[in-house]
């Protein structure tokens, strides 16, 4: 089977990424990287139930030189919209951060837009202001209409990419 253009690029200390769907084994690895992240555990219907228009995507990187090993350092989630797609979560294992994976899987959700959806939205609290930067770099603007009192510390945003 041959590989992908985006499963071919190497990121720095020698790995190869693949981008993959989430498999049962994966769980334990995806509750330990969204616990380091967020202080919450991965919400596993995404695999167990497989919900209408849901879908979950990892990262997978894999060493290319010495010994042969492999590990999951990132999560994205998808929900089907009427206008297109949903990012309900997204997470890179903080240790891997900064090295452009989140914005690889987000290059891979936009490559993975049909021609009838038009947008990718993500929604998350006004006050991250990491989260907001990250999206805002990848090309996602604000949505004027804000969502109030939705967390503890802050209104929330909806951030859209839009092909339209």
């Amino acid at each position: 089977m041959k590989k992908s253009e985006s499963e071919q690029h190497f990121i720095p200390g020698n790995f190869r990424r693949h981008y993959r769907a989430v498999r049962e084994e994966d769980v334990a690895t995806l509750e330990h990287i969204q616990r380091r992240v967020m202080s919450t555990d991965f919400d596993n219907s995404i695999i167990e139930y497989g919900e209408p228009g849901m879908a979950a995507n990892v990262l997978e990187l894999e060493t290319i030189r010495g010994d042969h090993y492999k590990q999951v350092v990132g999560l994205v989630a998808l929900q089907r919209t009427h206008r297109g797609l949903y990012l309900p979560d997204l997470t890179i294992d903080p240790d891997y951060q900064g090295m452009g994976l989140g914005t690889f899987m987000v290059d891979q959700v936009k490559l993975s837009l049909q021609p009838n959806l038009e947008r990718i939205e993500v929604f998350m609290n006004e006050r991250d202001i990491k989260a907001l930067s990250f999206f805002k770099k990848n090309g996602f603007e604000a949505n004027p209409v804000m969502t109030k009192d939705v967390f503890e510390d802050g209104d929330g945003v909806t951030m859209v990419y839009s092909l339209v």
